[in-house]
């Protein structure tokens, strides 16, 4: 993995100064520390070590107290965590850091869930759950468990887009199909809880509740499921924050945990009406939301479902795009910080595990 960073790159990254005040992981500082963390786990050298303590203690002082995982305290705690994990070394301080974030990010989260609507990965209970499940945290798990079972049936029925911005939209029928903000992550949390964790009954229905729901509305939908990006930007299938691969893939984990051959084969269908899409397609951007970072982050998981070569053509093209030009712009989820991580990671699984952030892996 180290082979695949220029040295150039590295300096992009380290010299990149995030948004004053942005600690998020999306954007922000958090993003930054990721993408140090793993470098550190590659390298084990003690100036990547210095660098990352530095980085963490502006981190875990700033004073954000959303309790997302991409924008607030759980992405943060992740991070910590990882930190502790591959550090036995790790200072007292840190281990009492920890604590604290973990406190502030339980009682963040009970106080954050009191509303419906707030179940997605970005910044609501799908995420923080993914956190919880990394680093073993009980009771912030029943926290979310329990939020997304109470409002199974009505938490997704909106269209999740304008709900970010503003907590004031009316809710809707328009239901969001997109991992990132929509019904495809409850269901990957779901299958990845089942995967840790073991046989939960209620963690079964939902799942299996949230399958069939999604069934329906692809049905609805037709081959290529709708896609609601913010800002008016263009549909893009290729998209892991919105697109037929991510949506697929959720679908292709719940078959599998669920031995469900229905959910496999919607799966599969859906993955495979985006295949005449890569055909002629310009790959312009590298970033991780909806980049060819992503993209191959997708493919890597969802090949081994598919008969050898289908997607070999959408590979080599892909791969031939990543990295050519990866912009000025930093952050981990549309600029520079996560290209270089996701092109990194294809070749070679992350250190950290990363990638479970974004769904695209069990937490660990």
């Amino acid at each position: 993995m180290k082979s695949t960073y220029k040295p150039e790159e590295l300096l992009q990254v380290l010299n990149w100064s995030p948004p004053a005040q942005d600690d998020s992981l999306a954007f922000g500082s958090a993003g930054k520390c990721l993408f140090m963390l793993e470098y550190y786990l590659c390298n084990k050298r003690m100036q990547s070590l210095y660098l990352l303590n530095s980085e963490l203690t502006k981190l875990v002082n700033s004073g954000n107290r959303q309790p997302g995982l991409f924008n607030g305290l759980a992405g943060k705690l992740w991070i910590l965590s990882k930190f502790i994990k591959a550090s036995p070394e790790a200072s007292e301080d840190r281990q009492t850091e920890f604590q604290m974030i973990r406190d502030r990010l339980c009682d963040e989260t009970a106080v954050h869930l009191l509303r419906p609507g707030r179940y997605e990965l970005m910044n609501g209970a799908v995420g923080i759950g993914i956190a919880a499940l990394s680093f073993g945290d009980d009771q912030i798990l029943q926290l979310v468990n329990s939020y997304l079972q109470r409002y199974q049936d009505q938490h997704y029925r909106f269209n999740d887009t304008a709900r970010i911005y503003s907590d004031d939209e009316p809710l809707t029928e328009i239901r969001d199909l997109g991992v990132s903000h929509g019904l495809p992550g409850i269901i990957l949390y779901c299958s990845y809880y089942l995967e840790v964790r073991g046989e939960d009954p209620l963690i079964k229905k939902l799942l299996l509740n949230s399958g069939e729901t999604l069934l329906k509305d692809i049905l609805v939908a037709g081959p290529l499921i709708p896609k609601f990006l913010p800002g008016g930007m263009p549909s893009v299938h290729q998209g892991w924050c919105y697109g037929n691969l991510s949506t697929g893939l959720s679908l292709l984990k719940a078959g599998k945990v669920l031995k469900e051959k229905r959910f496999s084969d919607a799966g599969m269908e859906l993955i495979r009406s985006a295949l005449p899409f890569f055909t002629d397609f310009v790959f312009t951007q590298h970033h991780l939301c909806h980049g060819t970072g992503s993209l191959l982050l997708l493919l890597k998981e969802i090949v081994p479902f598919f008969p050898a070569n289908e997607w070999d053509l959408v590979i080599s093209r892909a791969q031939a795009s990543l990295g050519t030009a990866a912009g000025s712009e930093g952050g981990l989820l549309t600029g520079f910080v996560g290209e270089r991580l996701a092109r990194a990671s294809y070749f070679e699984a992350s250190l950290s595990n990363w990638e479970s952030l974004f769904l695209l892996k069990a937490p660990v």
